[in-house]
Formats: C-alpha cells, sequence, structure tokens
C-alpha cells in the first residue's frame, strides 16, 4: 500500500511539473488578412486633407473708393532683441577668446621666368625706332 501511495505521490508531482498552466483569457485577434498596409500603400494612399477654413467675410462698400482710400492692416513691428548680456565669471573663464585673423600673405612672385617669353602676348606692330 506504501508503494502505491508513493507511486500516485510521485505521478501527480510528474503531472503538475510538466502541466501547461493556462489564464482564462480571451482568445487573441486572428491576424490581418492579405490588406494589411504595405509600403506601397502607404506611399500612395491618398491622404486624407483638413478642410480649409472659410474666408473672411468682405466688407460692404465701395471698391474703387476702398482700394484707393482704404485703410490697411501693417504687420507689427519685430521686437527689438535684448541688450547684450555682460560675460559671466564662468564665461569669461570658459568659453574662448575671439583671435584676430592672421594677415593675409602677398601673392608669391612666379618662379618659372623661362616660359614666359613663350606664353606673353606679342605685338604685332613694328618696332619704334
Amino acid at each position: 500500500m506504501r508503494v502505491a501511495h508513493g507511486l500516485r505521490k510521485f505521478g501527480s508531482a510528474l503531472r503538475s511539473a510538466f502541466a501547461r498552466e493556462s489564464l482564462d483569457v480571451e482568445p487573441e485577434a486572428p491576424p490581418r488578412s492579405s490588406r494589411a498596409r504595405s509600403l506601397s500603400r502607404a506611399l500612395l494612399a491618398i491622404e486624407d486633407l483638413p478642410e480649409d477654413p472659410p474666408a473672411p467675410p468682405r466688407p460692404r462698400g465701395h471698391g474703387a473708393l476702398r482700394l484707393l482710400a482704404g485703410a490697411e492692416e501693417l504687420p507689427l513691428d519685430p521686437e527689438e532683441p535684448p541688450p547684450p548680456r555682460r560675460p559671466g565669471f564662468l564665461r569669461t573663464l570658459l568659453v574662448p577668446e575671439p583671435l584676430p585673423e592672421d594677415p593675409v600673405e602677398p601673392p608669391r612672385p612666379p618662379r618659372h621666368h623661362w616660359l614666359a617669353w613663350l606664353l606673353r602676348p606679342e605685338s604685332l606692330d613694328p618696332p619704334r625706332r
């Protein structure tokens, strides 16, 4: 009897060790059909754009007179930039100072004088005496 009882305990331990656990959840949705969004569909699909806002109502009055003497709304003046800040202590220590640029060197004289006679334009007038 003890052997049978031990075998039952061993069997239940094996069953619980290799049993699959599952939770009571809803089944997953089936995979999407072949109409899944592809790259070409994303690139070539017609995009829904928001509608344009309605145009403001036109003021009533004489058109030509309003054109000649009408008041026009001007845009606001841009804000003035804030005054430059004084350099702080850390800025003075850490920011590299601007250095003056090196002066431009004069062009070097040509070295190949032996070829200048060949490339120099020649006058077609006879030499003057």
